[in-house]
């Protein structure tokens, strides 16, 4: 079996880990792929000569090939009208470097990439030879299966769209959102095509879900008693505030330290897409400076100073994000969004922003300001109580965010601007994308009925029934932040998954 990943610091046991049981039903198994990081994380993943097979790539050495030479501009006009002129320019937006111009809500890092694609002709030449490559690639090398953590930026992106056109399978594993379980998604925006389509057979047929809708029951009622976020979003909002602790912020700056002494002493090339080890280490310290200064001065509305009057809620995305930059690529301004939001409410309503926990410290100069200056807005803190905040709302407001189906099971009717897997729900939820119709919209989501409890506990039990859990174990380790160790002793989601690539392929093979 032949596999195409991209390997990152934060996929690289997972992917090894599927290859060696794969291994075991089919002897050949070898990956191939794009290795995003250092030449250490390069020469470990090519040491590998059991699992990983040629072609293997370093991502570094392809973009500095790719912006060295001249514009090709046939290959354009080729790749424009192959894939389209929509799928091109959102390849820009969903790359965090290349197309940083287009997020407000975020400072731009200090990285070499963002400085030389600020010509737009070295961004035309970026964006041909990341298409070209992947394209010539994936045609030569006709994997049975592309395997990627998920399609959250520009690299994912295009080789998703690459395999739509050369009917090659490809899955990412996709975190639900729900609970800690993930789910091998085919489909772009986040929007678990595979879950909606059992969804709607289950509509039909509820029995196909039957052994998973008690399962499904129990998780609405026991949200609803004591509403908690993902356990992923509790286990990054406990980090951020550990790091509030002056003591354990010089704990997190010394591997910056150790970074800034070993970069005096190799002569390693640097990487395009990551900042200097002294710019790492001033960044790191800047952000948790202002994280410091907004937490003690806190310059946010709690929930007991709003003023009393009806309100839409809207849940700040964190920036950059594949939930916009990738699913709502037209929408990655969010100030805009707010600012449409605001002008299309009913004039007796006011806008309550909520900002997310990991953003503070991490938003421009002026963003909070530009918010609060908009009529009707009212900024609130990010440490108060979201599901307070959803039950005191007439309605929610998102663009592609979890709020969303949080908002559902707590009977409230939302506004959805950008691709949300929850629109398959089709209950409780009113979409809307152009900023000129918003406000008929939110007069129809004012009038919206919540979303059924049938409806909901199909859906959720679709998720329970298509999915994987990966625990957050006590020592805080996670899918994104899994060691050789955690894998290990989650061997049983390792199989799991091998058990899910297999039927593919099986299905794959009956289909041919």
């Amino acid at each position: 079996m032949k596999l195409f990943t991209i390997f990152t610091p934060n996929f690289l046991e997972w992917p090894l880990a599927i290859g060696e049981e794969l291994q075991r039903k089919y002897p050949d198994t070898k990956i191939s792929g794009i290795v995003t990081s250092t030449k250490d994380l390069f020469d470990k993943v090519s040491s590998r000569k059991d699992i990983i097979a040629t072609p293997l790539d370093r991502l570094d050495a392809l973009e500095r090939k790719w912006l060295s030479g001249p514009l090709d501009e046939e290959l354009l006009l080729k790749y424009e009208e192959m894939l389209g002129t929509a799928v091109l320019r959102n390849l820009i937006t969903a790359d965090r470097h290349v197309g940083h111009g287009l997020v407000s809500g975020a400072v731009p890092p200090r990285v070499e990439l963002v400085k030389i694609t600020r010509d737009i002709d070295m961004t035309r030449r970026y964006i041909i030879g990341l298409v070209d490559y992947t394209y010539n690639t994936l045609k030569d090398l006709n994997p049975d299966l592309v395997l990627l953590q998920a399609v959250a930026g520009a690299q994912a992106l295009v080789i998703h769209e690459i395999c739509q056109l050369l009917k090659i399978p490809i899955r990412s594993i996709n975190n639900t959102r729900i609970k800690s379980r993930y789910i091998l998604d085919d489909s772009l925006f986040i929007r678990m095509k595979v879950v909606e389509d059992l969804y709607k057979n289950a509509l039909e047929n509820p029995a196909v879900l039957g052994d998973h809708i008690p399962s499904a029951r129990e998780y609405i009622e026991k949200f609803r008693f004591k509403p908690n976020k993902p356990d992923d979003s509790r286990f990054n909002h406990f980090l951020i505030l550990k790091r509030l602790s002056p003591l354990e912020t010089i704990r997190q700056l010394l591997p910056n330290l150790k970074g800034v002494v070993y970069s005096l002493f190799t002569r390693d090339k640097h990487i395009l897409r990551y900042q200097t080890a002294w710019g790492m280490l001033i960044n790191n310290l800047k952000v948790d400076l202002k994280r410091k200064y907004f937490f003690l001065r806190k310059p946010f509305l709690r929930i007991k100073d709003l003023p009393k009057r009806p309100f839409c809620l809207y849940t700040l995305h964190v920036d950059p994000e594949a939930t916009t930059i990738v699913a709502a690529p037209i929408h990655t301004d969010q100030i805009s969004v707010i600012e449409a939001l605001a002008k299309s409410l009913p004039i007796g309503m006011n806008l309550v922003v909520k900002e997310h926990i990991p953003m503070i410290g991490n938003r421009p100069k002026g963003f909070y300001e530009r918010i609060k200056r908009i009529p009707g807005v009212f900024l609130v803190s990010p440490f108060e109580d979201v599901f307070a905040l959803i039950k005191k709302a007439d309605f929610v407001s998102v663009i592609t965010g979890t709020t969303a189906l949080e908002a559902m099971m707590l009977g409230k009717p939302v506004l959805i601007i950008g691709n949300s897997p929850y629109l398959a729900i089709g209950e409780g939820a009113v979409h809307c994308s152009d900023f000129n119709k918003l406000t008929e919209a939110i007069g129809r989501t004012l009038k919206t009925p919540p979303a059924t409890d049938e409806k909901l506990e199909l859906y959720i039990a679709a998720v329970f029934s298509l999915s994987f859990e990966i625990p957050i174990e006590k020592r805080f380790e996670s899918f994104s932040k899994a060691s050789k160790d955690f894998i290990i002793n989650n061997h049983e989601v390792v199989a799991d998954i091998c058990d899910k690539i297999v039927e593919i392929m099986d299905h794959s093979d009956s289909a041919d």
